[in-house]
């Protein structure tokens, strides 16, 4: 079975419809607290967590989606693959 790939826009998008469609993926049973968290640090984060978990350390639930064009750029011929 190929890995689920999911886009951080289609599941800020629908929250709750992603994360029901990966659970079902993955044969987990989905439960609504998948929707939110309380905020802060977690022990189990790591030495990076300052780095790689500032916005997830201060937000409660999926933020809205990006607006459009605010995405980067892909690398010079990774487009096509994105594409995929």
């Amino acid at each position: 079975v190929p890995p689920p790939v999911i886009d951080a826009n289609d599941i800020r998008r629908d929250p709750e419809g992603m994360i029901r469609s990966l659970c079902t993926h993955l044969g987990v049973t989905f439960t609504a607290d998948m929707l939110s968290w309380e905020p802060g640090p977690r022990q189990w984060d790591g030495v990076w967590a300052p780095w790689w978990y500032k916005n997830t350390h201060s937000c409660s639930g999926f933020a809205p989606p990006l607006p459009a064009g605010d995405a980067k750029p892909l690398k010079e011929g990774l487009q096509e693959l994105y594409e995929e």
